[in-house]
């Protein structure tokens, strides 16, 4: 290695260390996510401006397209764009907050914009195109997928120009350098680690009957385990971290479980994916149980879970401690899915309109999914909301679900729904701050924009022609087309036997109200004490 002075500054302690990683670095760089860097077990942080905190959009002088408007299921809407009229601008806005800063920009090549372009639910990192210090404006290299909007935050990353304080890094992919400023004497150091493992640490295929049980893994581009057509694979007393996807993945499998164990500054938790056969409503029996799941989304931030049970049918997640992240603890989809006993906390922490368990777009396919007994508190985004943190999201006309017995304390919204047939009984609702605390909304698909997904989802639902949907949910088949084109799905709720204390009421749209296919009966609302033990200790 050689050294490379920082700018503006004097001495030999302020030196950056560049190391020769040519032969090193033998990688696709679009196959996995970047290296890391650690020294003496400590994670370097990327170089980027600002050092802590965000940017503001200022000024947009060109917003780009609203990419969301060009899928196609929204062809019908208003909104939809045809294909020949689908223009992919980059997007253009003025930073002159920040105008003598930007003269140092104009030769980062590689640098790379972070941002809440538009929606606080929705982050991307794009390229950097250009600079100009002169008119204050930064150009992207592509458009964000919704354009952007004032006011929101954004950073940007990966350049060597903004190298300024010790444990920053820059690895330039074009030369194979790497340039570190040290936080301590380099003859004090006893480690330094660069991950360049772009596949799982342990891929496992078509395995039956294997036990991981005290085992430590970390420091992967992808994942440390990866299972795909297995039964009876299980992980135990595990000490998962620093993994650049999801720390576990389980794809089409049965009875396979993570268990008793510590998963923690990763990008992701465990996504159970397609396990168990949805059409036949047969159970995967694959789930996350007893495990501690902090500091994850590092580097996605949103949309990345502690636990994602994706597709399949009957997996869960069962007495888990999920902590720390920016946006959504817990995300599913499919029917017969449990997730439960979960204690979730200081999770949304910087995202607007999001669900700690989040869930939604469907009529048909959910059906029998519980979500019960779950303690979800003190979630409270550190940004400007317009809707807020929702404890249980059941979001555009998600149908079928059961809300039972949970403990909300201390959240602006506890639940929020539409569609029909959901289940909120027994739960408990403290201290939750919005207007209102369970609300049922919009009972008009076509209003909400969702006519095809919805729709063209439900006539292609495979339950239509299965027995096993037809025992297992008759209710679903009172559902007709006519329903639809009148836009009917506001009916077989039920909103009952909840306790609500020092929070807000129920609103419930007057359309479901007024409905006798729905419940809504006996929530009591109050602002006494009603003889919480040790309230104040939780």
């Amino acid at each position: 290695y050689s050294y490379w002075q920082v700018a503006g500054t004097q001495g030999e302690g302020d030196c950056v260390i560049m190391a020769d990683l040519v032969e090193a670095l033998g990688y696709d760089r679009k196959a996995a996510k970047s290296p890391e860097l650690f020294v003496d077990d400590e994670l370097m942080e990327v170089a980027k401006y600002p050092n802590s905190g965000y940017l503001s959009v200022e000024g947009i002088t060109e917003p780009g397209p609203f990419m969301r408007n060009w899928n196609d299921d929204i062809v019908g809407s208003s909104d939809w764009v045809a294909p020949a009229d689908r223009i992919p601008t980059p997007f253009r806005f003025t930073a002159k907050s920040i105008s003598e800063r930007l003269k140092y920009w104009q030769t980062a090549d590689q640098a790379i914009m972070w941002g809440r372009w538009y929606y606080d639910w929705a982050t991307q990192s794009v390229p950097l195109a250009k600079v100009n210090p002169e008119s204050c404006e930064i150009t992207s290299a592509v458009p964000s997928a919704f354009s952007i909007r004032t006011n929101q935050a954004w950073y940007i990353y990966n350049l060597l120009e903004e190298i300024d304080e010790p444990g920053e890094y820059f690895m330039d992919q074009k030369t194979g350098y790497l340039y570190y400023y040290p936080t301590k004497d380099m003859s004090s150091i006893k480690s330094v680690v660069l991950t360049l493992l772009d596949g799982n640490v342990v891929d496992i295929h078509n395995a039956k009957y294997i036990n991981f049980k005290g085992i430590d893994v970390g420091r992967s581009r992808r994942s440390a385990f990866n299972l795909e057509n297995c039964e009876n694979v299980h992980i135990s007393d595990a000490d998962i971290s620093y993994t650049a996807s999801m720390a576990v993945k389980i794809y089409n499998s049965t009875n396979c479980t993570v268990k008793d164990s510590h998963i923690h500054d990763v990008d992701g938790g465990v996504e159970i994916n397609n396990c168990g056969d949805r059409a036949n409503l047969i159970r995967g029996n694959c789930g996350v149980e007893n495990c501690e799941i902090d500091n994850f989304a590092r580097l996605t931030k949103t949309y990345t879970t502690a636990v994602n049970l994706s597709n399949g049918c009957g997996n869960y997640a069962r007495n888990n401690e999920i902590h720390n992240a920016q946006h959504m603890a817990v995300g599913f989809s499919g029917p017969y899915h449990e997730i439960s006993f979960n204690n979730i906390y200081n999770v949304c922490q910087e995202a607007d309109d999001s669900g700690v368990i989040y869930t939604g777009r469907s009529l048909a396919t959910h059906w029998g999914s519980v979500v019960k007994n779950n303690y979800i508190h003190d979630c409270t985004p550190n940004v400007t909301f317009r809707i807020g943190t929702i404890a249980v999201y059941l979001d555009d006309f998600l149908s079928g679900v059961t809300v039972a017995g949970n403990v909300i304390e201390n959240m602006q919204l506890a639940g929020m729904f539409s569609g029909y047939n959901n289940i909120w009984t027994n739960n408990i609702f403290i201290n939750c701050t919005s207007n209102s605390v369970v609300t049922a909304f919009s009972a008009n698909i076509s209003a909400a924009g969702l006519r095809p997904t919805l729709i063209d989802g439900w006539k292609a639902a495979t339950y239509k022609t299965n027995d096993a949907w037809k025992k297992a949910f008759p209710a679903l088949y009172a559902l007709t087309e006519d329903n639809l084109k009148n836009d009917i799905v506001t009916t077989g709720n039920v909103v009952a036997n909840n306790y609500s204390w020092n929070s807000s009421g129920y609103d419930i749209i007057e359309t479901m109200r007024q409905s006798p296919d729905n419940v809504i009966k006996d929530n009591v609302e109050s602002v006494r004490d009603p003889g919480f033990v040790d309230a104040e200790n939780k």
